[in-house]
């Protein structure tokens, strides 16, 4: 379960309208946005 589900979720929301998302965390957001382009470092 993720620390921060409520953020997490309009995180990912907010980076579906743009071009992806830059995070560390990629796992807590792949499995609710399998869509979603994710840039990991």
């Amino acid at each position: 379960m993720p620390k921060r589900p409520l953020a997490d979720i309009l995180i990912g929301a907010f980076a579906l309208r743009f071009d992806g998302l830059l995070t560390r965390n990629e796992t807590d957001f792949r499995s609710v946005f399998s869509q979603l382009t994710i840039v990991s470092p």
